[in-house]
């Protein structure tokens, strides 16, 4: 099943919500669906194609950019590399090492004005299409929900694909997508 146009009214999405939730989920795994009804939402913003955003996105999976902070002992290694490397971080591109030492990955935060958002991304493609190169965690867009809201920033949103066709999902739509 692809999203698909037709019903409430002209190009409409409707979803058949009598699949499976695990068909769903991987039915929307790649982003496509959510970003062809993002566009179609654009192209004419009534309330049945808002709808149907907010029900692809009940069911996809999305792509939360990251800044990995590394562990102590493995802050040490890094450190380590730079000093052997007379401080030239050129000689140190390309190196690995391996550590034990656990990886935090702390979720980027974009800042409009006053406000704060966070970003995700419907596919891996869509997020590395931005300057930066991101560490990265795919999850449900409904955990997505759960982890803004606790974000000590004070989320006023979530933005889908800030780099191409973006779009914010406010706050206090956050509980209406949590029903649908």
């Amino acid at each position: 099943m692809k999203y698909s146009q037709s019903g409430y009214g002209a190009d409409s999405v409707i979803l058949d919500m009598n699949q499976p939730t695990d068909y769903l989920k991987n039915e929307f795994r790649d982003g496509e669906n959510l970003r062809a009804a993002i566009i179609e939402y654009k192209k004419e913003q009534t309330t049945e194609r808002l709808i149907g955003v907010f029900e692809i996105l009940r069911h996809s999976k999305v792509w939360i950019p990251c800044r990995a902070i590394p562990g102590e002992a493995m802050q040490k290694q890094i450190e380590k590399m730079i000093i052997e490397s007379g401080f030239n971080p050129e000689s140190v591109k390309g190196k690995t090492f391996t550590s034990d030492d656990a990886v935090k990955l702390e979720p980027i935060i974009l800042q409009g004005g006053d406000y704060y958002f966070f970003p995700v991304f419907s596919s891996r493609e869509e997020m590395d299409s931005g300057e930066d190169c991101f560490s990265a965690v795919e999850q449900d867009f409904l955990d997505v929900i759960s982890i803004a809201r606790v974000n000590e920033y004070g989320i006023k949103g979530i933005v889908i694909d800030a780099f191409s066709e973006p779009m914010i999902i406010a706050a206090e739509l956050f509980d209406l997508i949590e029903k649908i």
